[in-house]
């Protein structure tokens, strides 16, 4: 599968996450075990961030990850891509990430102007109980998404994780969970060895308002370059020397030096 179909698309539209079973191989969830391993190796152990998440972070666009890395440019997604936000999207980032704490607050990643998806490949069987990614559906529209923000759930002076209304995205190694960067999710439960890879893609802003907030998250992100979470680091040299000569990662690499992003 390349494309969603009319039923997906308005799924997404409405709700503003999807779920997509099976969409990496057995053999390629393998590999991307053992290239997340990889990673891990070479990560400074000391470096947790996010609070309660627990959380080390860092980027797959290394030499440790050819498969994990070559994902963001697999059609398999990069199709779906362009299906909900262009044909001009621009592949930003791809991460791995080790959880270790028992949640994750509710969150949006970016404000309500700035808009972008991400695919969350989890390398465990999670469900409600065991960290499982929960999604409040249509909290990717502005409206909704003030109401909540004035909730104040997001720390939890309310209500935990768990009392708050949603959907829980159960999933297996090899699904795919596709989400707005503007709904509100969470985590609740889980070990000491939660491992997830995302696939991150950014919209070429059209309106004046998604210009002005397109905008404001990268002066935020480049204001924060010095700080632990990987979408706040400059990119690898390693990826920006685009030796597949990829053309969809060419015109990328133009885009995030024209933002600022890459020097």
């Amino acid at each position: 599968m390349t494309m969603l179909t009319e039923q997906q698309v308005r799924h997404f539209d409405t709700f503003g996450f999807l779920m997509l079973r099976n969409m990496l191989t057995a053999d390629e969830v393998a590999i991307v075990n053992r290239e997340f391993e990889a990673g891990l190796t070479l990560k400074d152990k000391s470096q947790r961030i996010a609070g309660v998440r627990h959380q080390l972070n860092w980027s797959n666009l290394e030499a440790h990850s050819p498969l994990i890395q070559s994902l963001l440019e697999d059609e398999r997604f990069y199709d779906i891509v362009k299906q909900l936000i262009g044909d001009d999207a621009v592949g930003s980032e791809s991460n791995s990430n080790l959880f270790s704490g028992d949640r994750s607050p509710w969150h949006p990643d970016t404000p309500p102007e700035y808009a972008g998806l991400k695919f969350l490949f989890y390398l465990n069987a999670l469900d409600s109980d065991t960290g499982a990614l929960r999604a409040i559906p249509g909290s990717h529209k502005r409206a909704f998404s003030d109401e909540i923000m004035a909730l104040k759930i997001q720390d939890e002076t309310a209500m935990t994780v768990d009392e708050v209304p949603c959907h829980v995205c159960d999933s297996q190694p090899g699904d795919a969970i596709l989400f707005d960067y503007r709904v509100w999710h969470a985590s609740w439960g889980g070990g000491a060895d939660r491992r997830m890879v995302s696939l991150q893609y950014m919209k070429i802003p059209k309106t004046e308002e998604e210009k002005r907030g397109t905008r404001a998250e990268i002066d935020r992100i480049l204001s924060h370059r010095n700080e632990a979470l990987t979408l706040d680091r400059a990119y690898p040299q390693y990826w920006l020397d685009n030796k597949p000569n990829n053309p969809d990662r060419t015109r990328w690499i133009s885009q995030l030096r024209e933002w600022g992003l890459v020097e």
